[in-house]
């Protein structure tokens, strides 16, 4: 990643115990490998119990801060218009629906939900349209007033996971592609447990150390991008952490996430501009939805992700 090296991060202590399952038999895996959204050289390891692959040691909240703060800031209007484009494109809109929204529905039809790390609003969109009482919560001071002003979701607020409630809150609460980026994801799922109402459900997906393509390219995936996304869960690791954080019940749904594999398989290709520009013609939207159509139907066992999962964990 240009312009920054690992030496611009303070680091935690080394954990000793997985952030998942809690075992102790951890051992060294591959160091993070340099590409336009990660930076070399970070130190990653490998639970033995339950699989899951982590940073370690982390890098500290204050350095992850001003991560965000220089490589994000500039360019928040990009990831406002992108974030946008998911509820007022019809094709990306009925893709998002089918892969997110869908899901949830099929366990959750109304009550109040909370969308924490909401972008400019376009689940919350969606979920509001579809009968739910919704709130938002994002830190990105661009994508609440976009969320507020072209979405008209005026209970999007600014704010990270010191915003969410202590008391029990909330019917539903949703976290997309998020988890893997929180420094200390233990702590934070205990957080959310505290926000939910008895029988309250979370939903929360996440690249899978599972899945197909992690299983393919490892460290070279182009999902394996550290420091935005710290820990690499697998299905046995999740379960076992929102059971230490007092989650009763979890089951899974399959995400493929077609643009993740394109964009890995188009980098090392060196045609990066020319997707980057495809991306943007209206015929790549059906492309896309076909290619997740496929990439889901991939499986070595019958029950294997293509990339991401959908964890449905839920209190009582």
């Amino acid at each position: 990643m240009q312009g920054i090296s690992i030496d611009a991060f303070s680091f935690a202590d080394i954990a000793g115990n997985c952030l998942a399952c809690g075992s102790d038999a951890l051992q060294s895996w591959d160091d993070t490998v340099e590409h336009e959204l990660a930076v070399g050289g970070f130190r990653n390891s490998k639970c033995l119990g339950c699989g899951t692959v982590f940073t370690n040691p982390r890098p500290d909240r204050k350095s992850l801060s001003g991560f965000y703060e220089t490589f994000e800031g500039h360019d928040d209007q990009a990831f406002v218009k992108a974030s946008l484009r998911y509820y007022s494109d019809p094709g990306r809109r009925a893709a998002r629906h089918k892969d997110y929204l869908a899901p949830l529905l099929a366990r959750k039809q109304s009550g109040r939900l909370l969308d924490f790390g909401c972008g400019a609003g376009w689940f919350a969109a969606m979920a509001r349209d579809e009968g739910f009482e919704v709130d938002g919560i994002e830190q990105m001071p661009a994508a609440v007033e976009a969320a507020q002003k072209e979405l008209g979701l005026s209970t999007v607020r600014q704010g990270d996971e010191d915003a969410l409630p202590e008391t029990p809150t909330y019917d539903v609460i949703v976290c997309n592609n998020l988890i893997e980026h929180v420094t200390d994801p233990l702590d934070f799922a205990r957080k959310v447990r505290a926000s939910l109402k008895p029988g309250g459900l979370w939903m929360v997906n996440f690249p899978s150390a599972d899945s197909a393509m992690f299983k393919s390219f490892g460290a070279h995936s182009y999902y394996f991008m550290t420091p935005y996304h710290l820990t690499h869960f697998t299905r046995s690791g999740f379960s076992a952490m929102m059971a230490r954080a007092g989650f009763q019940n979890t089951e899974y749904d399959l995400q493929s996430e077609a643009f993740y594999w394109m964009k890995g398989f188009v980098s090392k290709l060196g045609l990066a501009d020319a997707y980057a520009r495809w991306r943007n013609d209206p015929d790549f939207v059906s492309f896309d939805i076909a290619l997740d159509g496929l990439l889901a139907s991939i499986s070595l066992d019958g029950d294997q992700p293509a990339l991401n999962e959908i964890c449905f964990a839920k209190l009582g």
